[in-house]
């Protein structure tokens, strides 16, 4: 009953996650062989961190980000293991537009290819 919320994609979501990602890989970095080793005995490499947020950027840069210089709502697949289609809300975001601009930071947003003036 009602939408496979599994195949629903929320940009601010993602927007929550690259955030997430880029405190572990901080963490990661700064703290030592103790934290990595927390890490590694829950099975998570700094390379799963880095896939996961290249990941999450490209889906952030390539399908939630748009010409107009703001973000979308986020997309849905609708059976697309039986060959059906990737959908785009292209509803515009701005709470998630400006959320990115506070969570991600206006030079991170930039090395993406987004620009957070515009």
């Amino acid at each position: 009953m009602g939408p496979k919320w599994e195949r629903i994609y929320c940009t601010e979501h993602n927007i929550d996650y690259y955030v997430f990602l880029s405190n572990m890989e901080y963490i990661w970095k700064k703290g030592g062989d103790e934290i990595r080793n927390v890490f590694k005995a829950h099975g998570v490499s700094i390379r799963d961190i880095h896939m996961q947020k290249s990941g999450v950027t490209k889906w952030l840069t390539e399908k939630a980000f748009n010409k107009r210089g703001t973000f979308n709502r986020g997309g849905h697949e609708l059976n697309l293991k039986l060959g059906g289609k990737y959908y785009i809300d292209e509803f515009e975001a701005m709470d998630t537009t400006s959320w990115s601009i506070c969570a991600i930071l206006p030079d991170e947003l930039y090395q993406m290819g987004i620009d957070p003036v515009k």
